[in-house]
C-alpha cells in the first residue's frame, strides 16, 4: 500500500511539473513562437505539446518516434488539446530523417543517445548527424544524456560522441526535467549546428 501512495504522489508531482513548469523550462531550454521544432524520440509527448503551445499556430512541432502506438496515443492527446500543429513521424528502422535539410530551429534529444536504443557508436553518430541536417544553421540541440553507468558509457563521451559531428557546446544547465515519469534533476546540455 505504502509503494502505490508513494507512486501516486510522484506521479501528482510530475503532472504538476508538466502544467506548471515545462513551458518555463522549455523556454530558458529555447524553444520561442513561431518556431520549428523536433522532439526526437518523444514517446508520450511529455516536450511535445508544451512546446506545441510555446511556438504557437504558426510554429510546428515534429514528433518523431520508433513507437507506432506512442504517436497513435500522442496524436489523440493533442487531439483533445486543440494541438493543431504537430507532425506525427514514425522513425523507420534505416535511422533516416524523414525532414529536409534546414528544417528546424531546435531539437530535443532527451533519453536517446544511450546503448540502450543505439548500442554501436556508428548508430549514435548516424542519428547525430541527421539531427545536424535537419537543423538550421546555428539551430540548437538540447541534450539530456541518460542511462550512461547502466550501460558503459560517461557523459563525457556521449558529448565528445556529438561535439565529432560538428557540434559545439553551448552551455550547461542542472534541471528539474520528467523522465521515466519521475520527476528529477538533470544535466541538459545546449549545443549549435
Amino acid at each position: 500500500m505504502g509503494k502505490k501512495r508513494k507512486t501516486t504522489a510522484e506521479q501528482k508531482k510530475v503532472k504538476a511539473w508538466l502544467a506548471e513548469s515545462a513551458e518555463g523550462f522549455l523556454q530558458r531550454a529555447g524553444v520561442g513562437q513561431d518556431q520549428r521544432v523536433l522532439d526526437f524520440g518523444c514517446h508520450s509527448g511529455n516536450y511535445t505539446l508544451p512546446v506545441a503551445r510555446i511556438v504557437g499556430k504558426r510554429g510546428m512541432v515534429y514528433a518523431i518516434d520508433k513507437d507506432k502506438q506512442m504517436l497513435r496515443e500522442l496524436r489523440r492527446t493533442a487531439k483533445r488539446n486543440g494541438l493543431s500543429n504537430i507532425e506525427f513521424v514514425h522513425m523507420a528502422g534505416d535511422g533516416k530523417l524523414p525532414l529536409r535539410r534546414g528544417l528546424v530551429d531546435m531539437v530535443f534529444l532527451y533519453d536517446v543517445l544511450h546503448r540502450g536504443y543505439l548500442p554501436e557508436a556508428a548508430q549514435r553518430k548516424q542519428v547525430l548527424e541527421n539531427i545536424y541536417r535537419v537543423l538550421k544553421p546555428g539551430g540548437l540541440l538540447s541534450f539530456y544524456p541518460t542511462h550512461v553507468k547502466k550501460y558503459g558509457l560517461t557523459v563525457e563521451k556521449l558529448l565528445r560522441e556529438v561535439r565529432k559531428v560538428r557540434f559545439k557546446l553551448r552551455g550547461e544547465a542542472r534541471r528539474r526535467l520528467v523522465h521515466d515519469g519521475k520527476l528529477v534533476r538533470g544535466r541538459i546540455f545546449t549545443f549549435r549546428s
